[in-house]
C-alpha cells in the first residue's frame, strides 16, 4: 500500500485549476465504519448517490460523496487512506462544481443502457469498473462521462495511485440521457 505521505503528494500533484475542489467518492461496501465516522463528524458534508432512488435504503452498498473542502481534510484523507488503501473503494475528484451539482451529475451517471436497451446501474464508484470504463468508452463518451471533474484519482488493486485527467467539457453542461454501452463484456 502507498505510504500516506506519497498519497498526499499524489493528490497535490493533480494540478487541477485553482477553482477546483476536492471530493471523495467512496464505495461504502468497501469502507467499513465510514457511516459511523460520518455520523460522529456532523460538520462533514456528504450524501449517498442512492438517495432519491429505489436503492435508497441500501446505504451499506451505496456510493457516498464526501466534501473534503473542510478544516479536517487531512484527517479525512488519512482515514480514507487507511480504510480504503487495500480495496477498490476510493476515488478522489478534483472538480470546480459545487457539492450539490457534482452529486447530481454523479447520480445521473449511475444509469446506463445496455446494448439491448435494458437499463442497468453502472458501479463506476468501484475503481475496478472505473478503470475498465476508461478503457472501453469512445473518446467522446469518456470525455462527457468523466468531464465533470478535472482529475479522477483512485487507488488501484495494488494500492497505487492512478489518475485520469478529463477534458472539463461536461462541467457546465446539463445532464444528458443515460450512457449507452456498446460492449459490456469487460464488466462481467
Amino acid at each position: 500500500m502507498m505510504e500516506f505521505k506519497a498519497f498526499l503528494q499524489a493528490i497535490s500533484a493533480a494540478s487541477a485549476p485553482t477553482d477546483s475542489r476536492l471530493y471523495a467518492l467512496v464505495d461504502h461496501a468497501g469502507a467499513p465504519g465510514l457511516l459511523k465516522r460520518l455520523r460522529e463528524q456532523p460538520q462533514t458534508r456528504w450524501t449517498s448517490l442512492f438517495s432519491g432512488s429505489t436503492e435508497e435504503t441500501a446505504i451499506e452498498a451505496a456510493p457516498l460523496l464526501l466534501d473534503l473542502n473542510t478544516i479536517n481534510r487531512e484527517a479525512w484523507l488519512r482515514w480514507l487512506h487507511l480504510a480504503c488503501g487495500e480495496s477498490t473503494s476510493l476515488t478522489l475528484l478534483h472538480s470546480s462544481l459545487a457539492f450539490e451539482a457534482l452529486a447530481q451529475r454523479l447520480k445521473y451517471r449511475l444509469d446506463v443502457l445496455l446494448p439491448d436497451g435494458l437499463p442497468a446501474m453502472l458501479r463506476y464508484f468501484d475503481t475496478r469498473i472505473l478503470e475498465s470504463l476508461i478503457q472501453v468508452l469512445e473518446p467522446d463518451q469518456r470525455n462527457h462521462f468523466l468531464g465533470i471533474a478535472y482529475c479522477w484519482q483512485w487507488l488501484d488493486r495494488g494500492g497505487d495511485m492512478r489518475a485520469f485527467k478529463a477534458l472539463p467539457m461536461a462541467i457546465r453542461g446539463q445532464a444528458s440521457n443515460s450512457l449507452k454501452l456498446g460492449d459490456v463484456r469487460l464488466f462481467c
